[in-house]
């Protein structure tokens, strides 16, 4: 079979064993390259040598894929940091396939295979290994040189790891996911660095993104006339601030100035801000030329969210975004009809309902 049958019937295998490695590796893309002597990632692409693949069966091309999504899912790509770099893949490398070989699957000829690394971690192994064996070694992390690579490799991690919603139960029961994995990308979850960028990225559920004929689709034009997607829009936005009095005005002036981000990120049809201790302060209909940082909030009393539920429950709105230290204690166990981010600021405890973003 050619390169790209095997590599696409393996991607089907993945997609039967594991939800939580299908949805890094649909959000990676795959191409066929003469550059790389076996399999490459480099945290948004897979790269694949044809006529290595052509000599794999799909079981060990499923094994491949498994082990290049996997540098993606342990980070290994942006974790090394001043560490050798062969010797940090070369660890990277007995972790993923000894993960693997004891899931069940098959990995190519020569992958790095030893059983006194079995159950440690990429950073226990990378300490163990001698530095003799590095001149023998190809590399299979390619790694951007400069910020701006680091950060797209970032923030295309983010995406992908909010995608897969590692909050909720797809944790559990995928036995690929251990201890390391689960930190560290737990820690893209909430981070406590870029939490804007997490916050961006959960709004993108929430908005709506359409077709127009009135700007034709550039990669089919002119041969096909077909609509081109435009900007993401969220009809209804309802933002609350806790103003208690454990909340600072440094840390309100923070909160206004990432609503104007996503105001700019978003074509918000209505945004609503609700400054709130334990009862609302003022309702603010956002007009589309208001200064957010010229706003007047005020408050000083103790926390309680149900006025703002209340609020919600009346004016349905898309998403709910709360700015809160979480130090309350009136939040329902029930779901609402309309969706919930809470941001929360102090610690790392979860709201029982919605969406919980820690950043302190």
């Amino acid at each position: 079979m050619k390169a790209e049958d095997i590599i696409t019937k393996a991607k089907i295998q993945v997609m039967t064993k594991s939800i939580f490695y299908t949805t890094l590796m649909l959000g990676l893309k795959h191409k066929i390259s003469d550059n790389v002597p076996t399999a490459a990632v480099d945290g948004i692409t897979i790269f694949y040598n044809r006529s290595f693949v052509e000599k794999l069966t799909i079981e060990e091309c499923t094994g491949l894929i498994m082990h290049e999504v996997g540098h993606v899912a342990y980070q290994h790509i942006n974790r090394r940091g001043d560490r050798h770099p062969k010797k940090w893949n070369m660890a990277g490398d007995y972790m993923i396939n000894n993960t693997l070989i004891a899931e069940g699957y098959e990995i190519p000829f020569g992958g790095l295979v030893d059983d006194q690394y079995i159950g440690l971690s990429t950073d226990q192994i990378y300490n163990k290994l001698p530095d003799v064996k590095l001149i023998e070694y190809e590399c299979d992390i390619i790694e951007g040189n400069d910020a701006e690579t680091t950060s797209a490799i970032n923030q295309q991690i983010i995406e992908l790891v909010a995608k897969a919603k590692l909050k909720s139960n797809m944790l559990d029961g995928d036995g690929l996911i251990d201890d390391e994995i689960t930190r560290t990308l737990l820690e893209l979850i909430d981070p406590k660095l870029d939490w804007t960028i997490v916050l961006s990225n959960f709004m993108k559920d929430f908005s709506n993104t359409d077709y127009s004929f009135t700007r034709p689709n550039k990669r089919f034009f002119p041969e096909h006339y077909l609509p081109s997607r435009y900007s993401p829009s969220i009809k209804s936005l309802v933002v609350a601030i806790d103003t208690s009095g454990s909340v600072s005005q440094e840390e309100i002036r923070e909160y206004l100035s990432e609503i104007d981000q996503l105001r700019k990120i978003f074509d918000i049809e209505k945004l609503t801000i609700i400054p709130c201790d334990d009862r609302i302060r003022n309702i603010i209909n956002v007009k589309p030329y208001d200064n957010l940082l010229d706003l007047e909030i005020q408050g000083g009393s103790w926390t309680k969210t149900k006025p703002v539920l209340d609020y919600c429950n009346e004016n349905n709105p898309v998403v709910l975004v709360y700015f809160t230290d979480l130090e309350v204690y009136d939040i329902p166990e029930e779901e609402q009809s309309y969706d919930i981010v809470w941001i929360n600021t102090y610690d790392d405890r979860v709201a029982p309902i919605g969406r919980t973003i820690n950043i302190n």
